[in-house]
């Protein structure tokens, strides 16, 4: 987990930067909107036990430590669109703390893109059982089926995900089985309507 964040947050730099120097400030702004959604309704909740534990051990630090440095960096990229509410984030992680820190977010430089730490395999493995998650809860809410009701079986047509993010899968959807790989055909039906008036415009 801490291997993937810290992968998306250079991938962010790097994107971020990227869009800017093309004015795409949109795709910017929406980029920075996804991975704060990834930091918040995943990394910090896959890591609650390691974050509320009362043992002070390598794990808690590390998760703390991970997290500081995702905000701190954070704070950097999301200046120049939100200048008010990055600055008071700063002065409370950054300038409080350390005397010798600049004093103000928008005196600090653009961050640095580490790429020895992008893992673009951890980021699209983590990234489709992030996607089967939120799919899996939007099943459940369709179907009026509480989280906390656990559920025998999970069927999903891709057969690619390892075993350390099915678990992770199972967990958060409570569900005590999964089956990858599964044949959706008894269940699934698709059905292709042509859309008139552009293939009218196409043909004739």
């Amino acid at each position: 987990m801490d291997k993937w964040i810290i992968s998306k947050l250079n991938t962010l730099i790097k994107e971020v930067d990227d869009k800017l120097e093309h004015y795409d400030i949109t795709s910017a702004a929406l980029q920075i909107e996804a991975f704060t959604d990834e930091l918040s309704n995943w990394y910090v909740r896959r890591n609650r036990e390691r974050f509320w534990t009362q043992e002070l051990n390598d794990e808690k630090i590390g998760a703390y430590c991970t997290l500081y440095q995702v905000l701190t960096t954070l704070v950097k990229v999301v200046a120049p669109f939100v200048p008010f509410m990055a600055d008071e984030i700063y002065q409370n992680l950054v300038a409080g703390l350390d005397t010798k820190a600049l004093e103000s977010v928008h005196l600090c430089l653009w961050p640095e893109v580490s790429e020895t730490e992008i893992d673009k395999n951890l980021e699209a493995e983590m990234d489709l059982a992030y996607k089967i998650v939120k799919l899996g809860r939007g099943a459940r809410n369709v179907a009026n089926i509480k989280n906390r009701q656990p559920l025998s079986k999970m069927l999903i047509s891709i057969n690619t995900l390892p075993e350390y993010y099915a678990d992770i899968v199972k967990e958060e959807l409570n569900v005590k089985e999964i089956d990858l790989g599964a044949e959706m055909s008894n269940y699934v039906n698709f059905e292709i309507k042509p859309n008139l008036p552009v293939i009218r415009k196409r043909i004739w």
